[in-house]
């Protein structure tokens, strides 16, 4: 009886072993290799707004109505400014660390705005004035800085727009907005 126990209780351990080592370790593989998949899709510090069929094979799939657009930052290189220009219907702004944690998002709901400005910094130093270089104004002459826990992510634009009409002009709402490597 005490082989079977022995071998059981082995057994038991093994399984518990395995199945810890996926949940921690599966999903940051996971998401390297989607970042991977993406940074190549969009390239580096730049915005793209996905076609569905983009859409679907780098996010999944988020529902029909959405209309998708992509950076991918790099802080090696320098802060990064994100200049949204906002949809008049429903948006959303996620920024995502390259492990996968949702660590800021914005939406309509918060602010009502016709243009919001993000400042990717990697460090915490104080910044007098904020010049990207690229002609944006920030609300109410504010820049939100916001600070990565990683230096690599994915900022995640996303915009409803309703009936399949309305996909192109939502598309061309999402790519009047930036994401470029900031002078600060």
């Amino acid at each position: 009886m005490s082989s079977r126990l022995y071998w059981l209780l082995a057994t038991l351990l093994t399984a518990v072993v395995v199945h810890l080592s996926f949940v921690l370790f599966a999903p940051k593989l996971v998401m390297a290799e989607r970042l991977q998949a993406i940074r190549a899709a969009v390239g580096d510090t730049s915005l793209k707004v996905l076609t569905p069929g983009q859409t679907l094979r780098l996010i999944g799939e988020e529902g029909e109505g959405l209309v998708h657009a992509l950076c991918f930052y790099d802080l090696d290189n320098g802060p990064v400014m994100v200049t949204a220009v906002i949809p008049p219907s429903y948006w959303s702004i996620s920024i995502y660390s390259a492990s996968g944690d949702n660590f800021y998002s914005f939406n309509d709901r918060q602010a009502d705005v016709g243009r919001l400005a993000i400042l990717l910094r990697r460090d915490r130093t104080v910044v007098a004035e904020v010049d990207d270089g690229v002609g944006s104004e920030a609300p109410s002459g504010d820049t939100l800085e916001v600070f990565p826990p990683e230096p690599r992510g994915i900022v995640v634009f996303r915009a409803l727009a309703g009936e399949a009409a309305d996909r192109a002009g939502t598309a061309a709402e999402l790519a009047r907005s930036t994401c470029a490597p900031s002078r600060n």
